[in-house]
């Protein structure tokens, strides 16, 4: 958030400047911009020395939006439009483009407009210039300023088209947590609303200046938020009645008592009590050596009685089971940029994979640049196989360090070395078919080139009155003069 307020502000300072220097010299001043706690710009989008002046063309999610841009337009006119740093970067040109689809409450087309937004930057021609001089010279209409207000807020003064908070379909806080939270993460894109991460942007930063007490950031939500995030909250809570509603049947369904004992075991020490008592010792060195045994996918440990007895005591009426341990130590990663670290996890998790009939060999050494090289190109092609070892070994090969990816050669299925193989072999002939052929051109050409230093001498002919004679007999001879 912090590049991206700098860059509105430089952007901003730009405006404002040459929207109160241009005014000046016509003999008028621009209105006046003053945050309100109904508009969401924050004071941080508009440089701190020039917090009244004329804002500019508004950032958000990587763009400049309409809003900030009719907005300018309604405090400084067509100079803010020509203070813009760059035309190309004002993306409503479709606004104003008769061949464009696309159309904004209150802006009419106008091909030259188009046409000028268009332009490189510092490239506007007299006509560009005249051209928005005359269409920006007029307030924005009372259409444009409604629209944009849905985005922004109030921050048009005290003018009657943008409507209270309310009648913008902003709805008044503070919210509950929940609430705030579920709309920003499920509101949809709706044709021609407001992006409601625009909405989370502009609050963080009009929050910084103002405190709203509880609700932060959610002061306003606009109403299709709302509905989306009370909708989602209706699906969580009717899941979460649903699993509270489950049979032991159902808790318990395709477990194997190892993986009840574990599950009651993290329950225990995980303070997700459900009715479970104290969990005795032996329990924990048990689920640390049953840990290890799903990982390298090896047999269960034998549960000691004390912990067996125990097991078969507890209610499973509120039973939860616990995660995979092998889905966890693949989840959790190193968390350390050391070699020997990654190394030891891939090769561990690749060894959970192996059978007697998939073994793995090490292609660490001078083949595994060109090894994980090959992997990466799979991933980003999205040829590679479809089982989770070549995901796994596939996705690390992509977007590890550099300094990393080799530990992807420490534990290679022979199946896949030799589909590598293969598929290099194919390669390595190809190419050098290809060779062959561009140097048996390059041999032509050479004796094109040699043919050429060769002097030209034109064929003889006779002198067209003389015959040519060619022996045919011991004593004849044929001539001809054709």
């Amino acid at each position: 958030m912090a590049g991206i307020g700098k860059a509105v502000a430089r952007v901003m300072t730009a405006l404002g400047i040459g929207a109160i220097a241009a005014a000046g010299a016509a003999g008028a001043q621009p209105k006046t911009f003053e945050p309100t706690p109904d508009c969401m710009i924050a004071a941080d989008y508009v440089a701190p020395r020039f917090s009244h002046s004329v804002p500019g063309m508004l950032w958000r999610d990587g763009d400049f939006t309409i809003e900030g841009a009719i907005l300018s337009w309604y405090l400084g006119g067509p100079q803010a439009i020509f203070e813009a740093d760059d035309f190309n970067l004002v993306l409503w040109d479709d606004c104003f483009d008769p061949k464009s689809k696309v159309t904004c409450p209150g802006i009419r087309k106008d091909k030259a407009i188009a046409k000028a937004f268009n332009r490189p930057y510092g490239k506007l021609t007299k006509g560009d210039r005249k051209a928005i001089e005359a269409y920006f010279s007029a307030p924005p209409p009372d259409a444009a300023i409604r629209f944009a207000a849905q985005g922004i807020g109030r921050c048009f003064g005290s003018h009657p088209a943008q409507g209270t908070m309310e009648e913008l379909g902003l709805r008044r806080g503070p919210f509950e947590g929940a609430l705030c939270g579920a709309a920003i993460m499920n509101a949809p894109d709706l044709p021609g609303a407001p992006t409601f991460s625009g909405w989370d942007y502009a609050q963080d930063e009009h929050n910084a200046n103002r405190a709203y007490g509880e609700g932060g950031r959610c002061t306003f939500i606009p109403e299709y938020a709302i509905a989306a995030a009370e909708a989602r909250m209706a699906e969580l809570t009717a899941d979460t009645a649903a699993r509270e509603s489950r049979t032991v049947e159902q808790r318990i369904a395709g477990l194997n008592g190892c993986q009840i004992a574990y599950g009651l075991v993290s329950m225990g020490l995980g303070g997700q009590r459900g009715g479970v008592s104290r969990v005795p010792d032996e329990g924990i060195d048990w689920a640390l050596k049953y840990e290890q045994s799903v990982i390298d996918n090896e047999v269960c440990p034998i549960m000691p009685k004390p912990l067996s007895d125990w097991v078969q005591a507890q209610p499973l009426e509120k039973f939860e089971a616990a995660e995979d341990p092998f889905t966890g130590f693949m989840r959790r990663k190193p968390g350390t940029s050391t070699y020997a670290d990654w190394a030891y996890y891939i090769g561990r998790v690749a060894a959970h994979y192996e059978t007697p009939e998939t073994p793995q060999v090490d292609l660490s050494g001078d083949l595994c640049p060109d090894f994980h090289t090959w992997l990466a190109q799979k991933h980003y092609s999205g040829a590679g196989g479809s089982d989770a070892l070549s995901k796994f070994l596939q996705n690390n090969a992509a977007t590890l360090d550099l300094s990393l990816r080799p530990a992807v050669c420490v534990a290679v299925p022979k199946w896949m070395y030799a589909n590598y193989v293969n598929e290099r072999a194919v390669q390595n002939a190809r190419r050098a078919a290809f060779d062959a052929k561009m140097a048996q051109r390059e041999a032509f050409m050479k004796s094109l080139e040699e043919i050429a230093k060769v002097p030209y001498k034109p064929a003889y002919r006779p002198p067209a009155g003389e015959p040519r004679c060619y022996r045919t007999g011991e004593k004849t001879e044929t001539c001809f003069y054709n």
